[in-house]
């Protein structure tokens, strides 16, 4: 019986994944010399090295949702701020055929599977630096240009993307339904916290105009060189609102003096936008539980082996959470 990725162990999938790869890196106008997994993950990326030596990225969308309608919309995003020019990120690679998104059908996955090529980023991730101040300074000045930026984007009429409005922004919910994994108690808890963040996104949205957003901005999707902080991942990009975008990120940067850093560098481009005391705080758990959530649905195995430890930590939170 031929086992589901799900039940494949790590190394199992990443055998799987780099092999798939090879079979995307067929339609493009290269001949690569090494593939190598440099990040499995939500999705899973791996460094192209070519015969002539030129590096790339190559994305495959593994757990990921998007449709090719939410792909096309990333890749005008993406493509839009190339074009601007103020801020660094990487860039999407044509196939032969001139197209940037490339398919092909994955046996493990059992369907056919999109991917994106994409220039190399030289520098390290922010996370893998020891001395994140003026990093997180350039990254706050980066969100913010964003979110200017952002404010004009004119969605082309073949894209779209979800809007953030909802608390678990269109994904399926795993935490509060009877078919999920989890039992009465846990249910019960974080579908109260949900209803209380859903009450403040509410909120939010009705005081505040939406607009595309990364929504993942952190020290794994950064890069650090030369003094210059490059953006990448925008997989995760949706309508939302500037806020949520802070929010996410501030989650990450845990460290007082990381955040501080942050909003020091923002508030260098442009005012914080409007929010209420304690709706930081209410994001910051609208993001556990959505990872919580994905935790749930992931099919890539290191993420199983996470869900125990994140859940009791989960559960703290929300319960502090309410108690507050």
């Amino acid at each position: 019986m031929v086992q589901t990725f799900r039940e494949l162990s790590e190394d199992e999938q990443i055998k799987e994944l780099t092999a798939l790869a090879r079979v995307f890196l067929t339609k493009y106008d290269l001949t690569p010399a090494s593939v190598e997994m440099i990040n499995h993950g939500y999705n899973s990326t791996l460094g192209i090295v070519t015969d002539a030596g030129t590096k790339y990225a190559l994305r495959i969308n593994v757990n990921s949702p998007r449709s090719d309608a939410n792909l096309r919309a990333e890749i005008a995003w993406i493509l839009a701020l190339n074009h601007e020019g103020s801020i660094s990120l990487p860039r999407p690679i044509p196939t032969s055929d001139g197209d940037l998104i490339a398919y092909a059908w994955s046996e493990v996955l059992d369907r056919t599977t999109p991917a994106i090529l994409f220039s190399w980023l030289e520098g390290s991730e922010v996370d893998d630096l020891e001395n994140f101040g003026e990093p997180l300074l350039s990254t706050g000045r980066l969100m913010a240009n964003l979110h200017r930026l952002g404010r004009d984007f004119r969605m082309p009429d073949d894209a779209a993307l979800k809007t953030f409005d909802d608390v678990l922004w269109g994904f399926d919910d795993h935490l509060r339904t009877l078919e999920g994994p989890l039992g009465q108690a846990d249910r019960g808890l974080f579908t109260n916290a949900l209803s209380r963040i859903s009450s403040t996104v509410d909120r939010l949205y009705g005081s505040t105009p939406s607009q595309i957003i990364h929504a993942d901005i952190h020290g794994g999707n950064l890069m650090w060189h030369d003094d210059t902080i490059s953006v990448f991942d925008f997989d995760d990009c949706g309508i939302g609102l500037p806020i949520q975008d802070l929010g996410v990120s501030l989650y990450y940067f845990r460290e007082p003096e990381n955040r501080a850093k942050f909003l020091e560098g923002y508030t260098q481009v442009a005012e914080l936008p409007p929010h209420e005391d304690g709706d930081l705080q209410t994001l910051f758990l609208q993001r556990r539980l959505q990872l919580l959530n994905y935790l749930l649905e992931s099919e890539t195995a290191s993420h199983q082996e996470m869900i125990e430890p994140f859940l009791d930590i989960s559960r703290t939170e929300a319960t502090a959470f309410l108690e507050s």
